[in-house]
């Protein structure tokens, strides 16, 4: 009732996808790049906080991943740490840039990465065609 009038109002009801409850995003608008269907940002202090991010943490912060790319279909998510890259400790996007390079320039098609997920470590091969 509005105003002691009644009114009819027809309504359609749905049900809300599940996938939009999925993962929290960051708190924070960091600087982000782009890889392999991943935006990245360098972990800083500012991220640290804003994240509640052990002292120590280092790596990159996936800030997003393409819900079409391998990397989603593999498992890596918003919140995930990339710590390592073929082998090799990375901390800039620059760092996954380069292993990615020469990953390619050695004919392989995929890539190992160590993934951490509140601090329990994952390896994970995406492919980097």
């Amino acid at each position: 009732m509005r105003n002691t009038r009644r009114k009819t109002i027809d309504v359609v009801l749905g049900q809300r996808p599940q996938n939009l409850t999925a993962m929290p995003q960051p708190s924070v608008a960091p600087e982000t790049q782009g890889v392999a269907g991943l935006t990245l940002s360098e972990i800083d202090e500012t991220l640290r906080e804003n994240e509640a991010l052990p002292e120590n943490t280092k790596g990159l912060f996936v800030v997003d991943v393409d819900e079409k790319s391998d990397a989603y279909a593999k498992g890596i998510r918003v919140g995930d740490i990339i710590t390592d890259a073929g082998q090799k400790a990375i901390n800039t996007v620059d760092e996954l840039k380069e292993q990615i390079s020469s990953t390619k320039a050695a004919g392989r098609n995929s890539m190992l990465l160590l993934v951490r997920r509140d601090g329990q470590p994952r390896f994970v091969v995406i492919d980097i065609k």
